[in-house]
């Protein structure tokens, strides 16, 4: 495969131009930071071998510092990257050549990232996302071209998708599309996508903090007042859990158990003076204020300069990041709906969070999530609800009122409440009465007990589902909507468009059938699969299936109209 390597710094040069392309060489200075990182785990038997053996072993540790960076200079020499009139192309491998080839008119997201040091060398790393299991990663390129090249993939791929539509426009009705696979309402770009003669990328350009594009308008953006939200979103507590987790793996590994256990004792001296309620008073008010400052810190990093914007192109932009910017795009015409998510301790301060239900977006990222569906971190809800109701073009499904499922699905909120926290009371009391653990263990039992009615009463009040607006309409404000309330941990407020919905599934256990009860499940082409209705009653799930989708389920339903 011949290759023209075209120059990466040369700011006139356009990355629609067909030429192959490399990263820039000045990523060289963090990739072997990278591969480091996925090293760790073979080279760790190398590591201990070299400080347990000393002596010649010493020269064991050269391994770990020359094989990252001779690792990044290969995979830096022997990936390049092109855009085709039709393709996106990657071709990478040491040992083995891999071409990835994505079709422009199949391709949903364009995530940027850097973080600070990225930042500092002008470099970026882009995420192309086009429905597959695993997306294409491009690493270490210049900014200013990552820039370019997420505006002509996103460019190119609107014109794809126009000349697409348009073709099955032409060959009658069984060339049609599925729904919201037509062309976007932003019109066919131009061909090429590039820059427009003396127009620039600047390295910032993908992580800018404000708006200024043609056609951008602010729905949402950070303030500090957002701060509040963080000590109420446990972060800190999954933080200073596996930062214990790691303390411990290391102390285990190094045996540096005889080192910090005189610093034990020391401390267990001085505190024996104290009462014990005393010291844990103390212990519960420490990891408060660790676990406080700790979720502050997170959110800072995560959200920090979060800026949520709609173009004219029809197309949303996330952009966030304290010293990790991200900037993520998507696409209106693959939105789905919005979910609109309350953990419990988050509705003390009036909290929530959204989350786009986009479709063909794949299953998941280098962290195990797809953190490009977050529409709005943890905020307030007011402004959560606004910024949905602009997304959507409609704040209907937000205020439109749910339907109860009645008191057999009340009941079992409380059975379940009960089975989930019985054996723990069970436990406690337990090992107060065998082992004679003090009094206030029985009491906790009591307490645990007692927090049963309360759990149960909130999940029940926040059971529900609604039907609104049009069920043949895709887009706009008379959109029809299927709206699916359950949980605590988190309160989750579904708003699916019905129009998104290409099946369904029913699910009933020994117990529901018994109640007469069934989990109602809305298939949909994202990346969470479905949408499900929680305990709600068969004869109101066959009204759901038909008012939401009608003649879907007709062939499947007897002549009275049951499944």
């Amino acid at each position: 495969m011949s290759q023209h390597l075209g120059n990466p710094g040369h700011a006139r040069a356009s990355v629609a131009d067909g030429a192959w392309r490399r990263p820039a060489a000045r990523s060289l200075l963090v990739a072997p930071l990278r591969n480091a990182r996925e090293l760790i785990p073979s080279l760790a038997p190398v590591i201990l071998i070299a400080v347990s053996q000393r002596g010649m072993a010493y020269w064991l540790l050269l391994l770990v510092v020359i094989l990252p960076v001779l690792l990044a200079v290969l995979r830096w020499w022997t990936t390049t990257y092109r855009v085709t009139g039709d393709q996106f192309q990657v071709c990478h491998g040491v040992f083995r050549k891999h071409l990835l080839t994505a079709q422009l008119d199949r391709i949903r997201t364009v995530d940027a990232e850097a973080s600070l040091l990225r930042r500092l060398l002008r470099i970026v790393d882009l995420r192309v996302g086009t429905g597959a299991h695993e997306d294409v990663a491009l690493h270490g390129i210049d900014a200013g071209q990552g820039a370019e090249l997420h505006r002509v993939l996103l460019a190119r791929r609107r014109s794809a998708s126009a000349e697409a539509g348009a073709s099955a426009d032409a060959s009658g009705p069984g060339g049609a599309a599925e729904p919201g696979g037509a062309a976007e309402p932003g019109g066919a770009a131009e061909p090429g996508g590039a820059a427009e003669p003396g127009e620039t990328f600047e390295p910032g350009d993908a992580f800018a903090s404000g708006s200024g594009a043609p056609g951008e308008r602010t729905v949402a953006a950070f303030t500090p007042a957002w701060l509040r939200f963080a000590p109420f979103t446990m972060t800190g507590v999954a933080t200073a859990l596996t930062a214990w987790a790691i303390g411990a793996r290391i102390v285990n590994e190094f045996k540096l158990g005889d080192t910090i256990g005189p610093w034990i004792e020391r401390a267990r001296d001085a505190t024996a003076e104290f009462s014990r309620a005393w010291l844990i008073v103390e212990l519960l008010l420490g990891t408060v204020i660790a676990v406080s400052v700790l979720s502050l810190v997170a959110y800072a990093l995560a959200n920090w300069g979060y800026r949520l914007t709609r173009r004219d192109d029809a197309t949303l932009h996330v952009r966030r990041g304290l010293l990790t910017s991200r900037a993520v795009t998507i696409e209106e015409a693959r939105l789905r709906g919005v979910v609109v998510e309350q953990p419990l301790f988050l509705r003390v301060p009036r909290g929530a969070r959204a989350k786009a239900l986009v479709t063909g977006g794949g299953r998941g990222d280098d962290h195990g999530s797809r953190s490009s569906h977050l529409l709005m971190p943890p905020a307030p809800v007011a402004v959560v609800r606004d910024a949905v109701a602009d997304i959507l073009d409609t704040d209907r499904p937000l205020r439109t009122g749910l339907v109860r499922h009645g008191v057999r699905a009340s009941r079992r909120r409380y059975s379940r409440a009960l089975l989930a926290v019985a054996p723990c009371a069970a436990a406690l009391a337990g090992a107060a009465w065998w082992w004679g653990w003090p009094g206030w263990t029985a009491a906790g039992a009591v307490v645990i007990l007692a927090l049963v009615p309360a759990l149960a009463s909130i999940r029940a009040r926040w059971l529900g589902h609604a039907l609104c607006g049009d069920p043949h309409q895709l887009t706009g404000p008379d959109a029809g909507y299927l709206v699916a309330a359950e949980g605590a941990f988190p309160h989750q407020h579904h708003c699916l468009r019905t129009r998104a919905i290409i099946g369904w599934v029913m699910h009933e256990s020994f117990f529901q059938r018994r109640a007469g009860l069934v989990t109602l499940e809305a298939t949909v082409a994202t990346s969470t699969g479905h949408v499900r209705i929680l305990d709600v009653p068969k004869s109101r799930a066959v009204q759901v299936i038909r008012a939401a989708t009608p003649h879907l389920m007709d062939e499947f339903l007897d002549p009275a109209g049951r499944p």
